[in-house]
């Protein structure tokens, strides 16, 4: 069974009031379930336990969730079932805890990984590929711009003493836009010959049809998305292409 490293030292040295969790596995390298759950679960319930153990205050822990239904994949079933492993320990550890996952739709934005589903279009775009298989694309999606995601986690953390200690909070632009609308504004924008097989692939089994955030309680906050997805995306092509010169 693997071991993971205390976090003991850390909690002494930085005595946190917050602890935003954001380490995890998509599964997207043919990892194993155990090397999921350890990633998704394993990790961060050691964080936990030895806040339990070793913090002298009251912490705050952020989990950066999944929207995901739960019984879609191994990563949705994991990110799951630590969310429910942090909020039991918290609801009987009141005095030491509070355990708030932040729900997140599909982010997208510079630096994100070539697997990530908005950044591999651009790229295809960007390399004018061809026949590159996708599904019908009729799923519609809620995507939000990583600087959007970044402000909410400040304004969850700047209202804490406001939020419940085991609260659920959606992050998402709040808008649904079908996946093939995606790929088609992202080719437009790019003027690419990029060619997309739509209805090569199959939908993925108990996929949903439609993911998109509630945002009414950010929205208590004076929180709103400000990239909507056209801006987003002229975003990463501008900074690629300064990149690559």
């Amino acid at each position: 069974m693997r071991q993971f490293n205390s976090t003991k030292n850390e909690l002494a040295v930085f005595k946190p009031d917050i602890i935003v969790h954001s380490a995890g596995s998509y599964g997207r390298n043919s990892e194993s379930a155990v090397q999921l759950l350890d990633a998704n679960h394993r990790f961060g319930l050691q964080i936990i336990e030895d806040i339990l153990k070793y913090s002298s205050k009251k912490v705050d822990f952020l989990n950066l969730g999944t929207a995901l239904p739960r019984n879609l994949n191994h990563y949705s079933i994991t990110k799951a079932s630590f969310r429910d492993h942090g909020i039991m320990i918290s609801e009987t550890n009141p005095k030491l805890l509070n355990f708030v996952t932040l729900n997140l739709q599909h982010f997208y934005g510079p630096g994100c990984q070539p697997d990530n589903f908005i950044q591999k279009i651009i790229d295809d775009c960007l390399h004018h590929r061809k026949d590159i298989k996708l599904t019908m694309g009729y799923q519609k999606r809620d995507f939000i711009y990583i600087e959007d995601v970044v402000s909410a986690i400040q304004v969850i953390i700047c209202n804490r003493d406001k939020i419940n200690p085991q609260e659920i909070i959606d992050v998402g632009s709040a808008k649904a836009v079908m996946i093939r609308e995606a790929v088609e504004l992202i080719r437009n924008i790019m003027k690419s010959n990029a060619t997309f097989n739509f209805g090569a692939l199959p939908v993925r089994s108990r996929e949903p049809d439609t993911c998109v955030a509630d945002i009414s309680r950010l929205r208590v906050f004076g929180w709103e998305p400000k990239v909507s997805l056209e801006k987003g995306i002229q975003k990463i092509i501008c900074l690629q292409l300064k990149n690559t010169g």
